[in-house]
C-alpha cells in the first residue's frame, strides 16, 4: 500500500476520509482536456481518472484507477487499471509503478484545479 497514493488522493479530495464518508462523486471538464472522474464505490474504494471519447463510446477509460484506500493507515493500493486497450488487475507487490503513476496524475489533477478553468459537478449518495 502506498502512503504517496494516499496523500495525493487526500490533497485532491481535500479530506480523503470526509470525500468517500460523503459518497462523493465529480466530474470534472475543462475545455482542451478529456473529462475527469472522481468517484466513491464504497467506504474503502473509489475510482479516478480519463473519460474520453472514443469510437461510438463518449466514456471509454484512459487512464480509471480503481483504489482500495485505508483509512486508519492513511495508506491506498491500485487494484485495477482500465485504458482503451483493456483492463488489467494488478497484483500484490507489482503495483509500485501504478502507485506512483495514479499518484502523479492524483497530484496534476489537484494542479490543474488550482489552476482555475475546471467546471466540477459534484453529486453525494
Amino acid at each position: 500500500m502506498s502512503t504517496q497514493l494516499y496523500q495525493a488522493l487526500d490533497a485532491l479530495a481535500g479530506g480523503l476520509t470526509d470525500f468517500m464518508t460523503e459518497g462523493a462523486d465529480e466530474t470534472w471538464r475543462q475545455d482542451g482536456y478529456p473529462t475527469f472522474t472522481f468517484t466513491t464505490l464504497t467506504a474503502d474504494r473509489l475510482l479516478f481518472g480519463f473519460r474520453v471519447r472514443y469510437g461510438m463510446d463518449a466514456n471509454a477509460p484512459d487512464p480509471i484507477y480503481n483504489v482500495k484506500v485505508d483509512h486508519r493507515h492513511k495508506t491506498a493500493k491500485v487494484l485495477l487499471v482500465d485504458t482503451l486497450k483493456g483492463y488489467r488487475h494488478v497484483k500484490d507487490g507489482d503495483g509500485e509503478t501504478d502507485a506512483e503513476e495514479a499518484a502523479a496524475l492524483a497530484t496534476e489533477m489537484r494542479r490543474r484545479r488550482q489552476a482555475g478553468g475546471v467546471e466540477v459537478e459534484r453529486f453525494c449518495h
